[in-house]
């Protein structure tokens, strides 16, 4: 506050003095000493200088509430540019029609069984891929998920189990099925040889795998799949639980061959006839790819099938 004649001029830079209320700047004139009482003030100045202080720290206050939103979302982008770009998981296409493996698998069970479940296991995936933990696992192909499950964070182990598991699983289980022809009947190439040398025959393997496929209690999957010794194998996991989890599954393996035991996968036709369904498998079941994935498992290559993720 200074004095330019006999005016009281009050500064309407905010710098200089915080400017409160207008009756502040009459108190001060009141305080004066009496033996130098003020000449005439200028209470309009006063005024209009404290109404153009006003305006200037509304004016302030308006542009940094219309910059906020915009200061927030570019501090978004530049602290974590690689949540733009991460890859997920999409849900592969069948090689054949929801009613193409009728009788043995209906058209409903099918239909559902595709779009709803799996898609399910893959939307869950992608949400630990584009979420806090995502990092644990963003470079890794499917295959290699499964692998790392058991060391994974516990925030997020569960889930990718459950869910990476049900993607892979579902993935194999439906590339492995056909439309009854004769090269659906009975295994082929080496992988027939193979059969025979570690199993005795067919019909052996096919007993202990049903065998398996039975033992499951509740929910799970039986696998046919090839040993780190590279005999073949059976065995069979719970819930989404695969043969590639190491530390999960008391003998790992890599899985060429997989049956879904879940309700979910025979109930709508079958109700809980678990036989029937498994005796059905049998009659739909493109040997021709279980002999390529065999090859693939006899060569060392774990990841026998890795759906590409998308951009």
């Amino acid at each position: 506050m200074v004095w330019l004649g006999n005016a009281l001029f009050i500064s309407p830079n905010p710098s200089t003095r915080r400017f409160a209320t207008l009756l502040d700047c009459i108190a001060s004139i009141s305080c004066l000493p009496p033996a130098h009482a003020a000449p005439q003030v200028t209470i309009d100045i006063a005024l209009a200088n404290y109404q153009h202080s006003m305006a200037l720290r509304a004016g302030a206050s308006r542009l940094l509430s219309r910059a906020a939103p915009l200061a927030r979302s570019l501090s978004q982008d530049v602290a974590s540019p690689a949540a733009r770009s991460v890859s997920t998981f999409s849900l592969p296409d069948l090689k054949y029609g929801y009613a193409s493996l009728e009788p043995h698998f209906d058209e409903k069970t099918m239909t559902v069984h595709h779009t709803r479940h799996h898609q399910t296991y893959v939307s869950n995936l992608n949400g630990v891929l584009t979420g806090e933990h995502g990092s644990e696992i963003q470079d890794l192909s499917l295959s290699q998920i499964q692998r790392k499950v058991s060391s994974l964070p516990e925030a997020i182990r569960t889930t990718v189990m459950n869910h990476g598991g049900g993607h892979y699983n579902h993935t194999l289980f439906f590339s492995i099925l056909a439309p009854e022809t004769e090269t659906t009947s009975a295994p082929v190439d080496e992988l027939k040889t193979m059969v025979e040398t570690d199993f005795g025959s067919f019909d052996a393997m096919r007993k202990e795998f049903n065998a398996a496929a039975m033992k499951v209690f509740g929910s799970g999957w039986a696998w046919l799949g090839v040993g780190n010794d590279g005999k073949l194998c059976i065995s069979n996991t719970r819930n989404q639980e695969n043969p590639l989890m190491e530390g999960i599954v008391d003998a790992p393996s890599t899985p060429i061959m997989g049956l879904d035991i879940w309700e979910h996968a025979m109930y709508l036709k079958y109700l809980n006839r678990r036989p029937e369904y498994i005796d059905a498998f049998w009659h739909i079941i493109d040997w021709e790819q279980v002999a390529a994935n065999y090859s693939a498992a006899r060569d060392g290559q774990t990841a026998i099938f890795d759906v590409p993720m998308e951009e």
